[in-house]
């Protein structure tokens, strides 16, 4: 299955985060993990995830155009029967091939903490409380179809909550983590964490 996704992406301080969980109506919150998994041949632009949810979903994504706060990719999902420490790669061409013939390794696992709010036509509103890596980060995230969703827009800026250039994706920011903390133990040990330096 492959559909665009198109969203705009709000990264917030905690107060923010705070504040917007009574500036919308939303749903019961719920958790879902993504577990990333890389090799050193494919494009660091390109998605590929284990999503646990209800079920596990296979998930690639695929940078059709970022611009600022907006990020447009078209998304590749199919189901998948566990979460591998190495991902057999005849797995992830079933779903779309990224063009590696070799198993990919997993680097780690991003928890989210999701409220979201669906009042509005074609839009869906998530706030979320992201831990990874020993670190919590806050987020907003707009999805939506057809035209551009300015009303909530609008609410956001009213409450001094503005739109931000170069808003990096969940992936970006586990990934710069993961260096961080690759980079610390090197240097303070003189070697990478095992399977996290490619």
């Amino acid at each position: 299955m492959v559909h665009e996704e198109k969203e705009i992406k709000v990264l917030l301080t905690k107060e923010e985060y705070e504040m917007i969980q009574s500036l919308f109506s939303f749903e019961k919150p719920y958790v879902q993990s993504n577990y990333y998994y890389g090799h050193e041949n494919i494009d660091t632009r390109i998605t590929i995830r284990i999503r646990k949810k209800n079920d596990l979903k296979l998930q690639i994504k695929i940078p059709v155009c970022i611009n600022g706060s907006l990020h447009i990719k078209e998304e590749y999902e199919g189901a998948i029967d566990e979460i591998y420490d190495i991902l057999p790669f005849e797995k992830v061409k079933n779903i779309y091939d990224v063009g590696v013939d070799s198993d990919l390794y997993l680097l780690g696992k991003l928890c989210t903490n999701r409220r979201v709010c669906t009042l509005f036509p074609d839009i869906e509103i998530a706030l979320d409380m992201n831990e990874y890596l020993g670190k919590i980060d806050y987020e907003l995230e707009i999805e939506y179809k057809g035209g551009y969703p300015t009303q909530v827009i609008d609410i956001l800026e009213s409450e001094n909550i503005f739109l931000k250039g170069n808003t990096k994706g969940k992936k970006t920011r586990f990934m710069e983590q993961l260096q961080e903390g690759c980079a610390c133990k090197r240097e303070n040990k003189g070697e990478w964490m095992q399977g996290y330096d490619k």
